[in-house]
C-alpha cells in the first residue's frame, strides 16, 4: 500500500472492498477492510488476574413465596490490613437495603491467590460461610503468604437458597510484618 509517497507494509492481510451500493461512476467511494491473523506469541501467555468468578448454583425447586422477593443484594465489600496480626479485614454491607429481597441467611467468602509464576491462573477457593447478621458485617482473615496478592469475594445466599452477586472483587498485597 502507499498513500502520498510513504510505502505501508501490512504482514499476512486479507483485504475485502465493499462498495456501498450505490452507481455514481468512476469515483464511486468505497470502503476497504483488512482483517490481520492474530499475532502468533513466541512466549507463553500470562495468565489474567483474577480468574473468573465461579457460577453460583441456585436450587432447582423453590416455595411459591420466593417469587414475591428479590435474589439477595450485591454486597459492597472493604478490605483493611491489621499488622498486629499480619491479617485483613474484610469488611461488606449493602450501599442501599432493597426490601424486595429475601432475608440473607448467610454470606459466602471466597480468596484468590495470585502466583505470579504460574502458567495457568488459580481458582477462585470459597475460604468460609458466616451466618447473617445485621449489616455491616466484617471478619478478620490471616495466614497468607508474605509477598504475594490476594484478591476477595463475598456474595449473599437468601433463605431460599438463592444466590445473589459477587461483589467487585477488592485485593491487596501482602507485605511482612516488620519484627522489632
Amino acid at each position: 500500500m502507499s498513500f502520498i509517497g510513504v510505502t505501508v507494509r501490512v504482514p499476512q492481510t486479507t483485504a475485502y472492498v465493499v462498495n456501498s451500493g450505490l452507481t455514481l461512476g468512476s469515483g464511486t467511494p468505497q470502503l476497504t477492510v483488512h482483517h490481520r491473523p492474530p499475532p502468533v506469541h513466541s512466549e507463553p501467555l500470562r495468565p489474567v488476574h483474577p480468574a473468573p468468578l465461579p457460577e453460583a448454583q441456585q436450587p432447582s425447586r423453590l416455595p411459591p413465596e420466593a417469587a414475591n422477593h428479590s435474589l439477595p443484594q450485591k454486597p459492597h465489600l472493604k478490605l483493611a490490613r491489621v499488622q498486629s496480626q499480619n491479617g485483613i479485614v474484610l469488611s461488606w454491607s449493602v450501599l442501599e437495603v432493597d426490601r424486595s429481597c429475601a432475608s440473607v441467611d448467610s454470606y459466602h467468602l471466597y480468596a484468590y491467590h495470585e502466583d505470579p509464576s504460574a502458567t495457568v491462573p488459580s481458582q477462585w477457593k470459597k475460604i468460609g460461610e458466616v451466618k447473617a447478621l445485621p449489616l455491616p458485617m466484617a471478619c478478620t482473615l490471616t495466614q497468607f503468604v508474605s509477598g504475594s496478592k490476594y484478591y476477595f469475594a463475598v456474595r449473599a445466599k437468601d433463605i431460599y437458597g438463592r444466590f445473589g452477586l459477587f461483589c467487585d472483587p477488592q485485593s491487596t498485597d501482602v507485605i511482612a510484618s516488620q519484627s522489632s
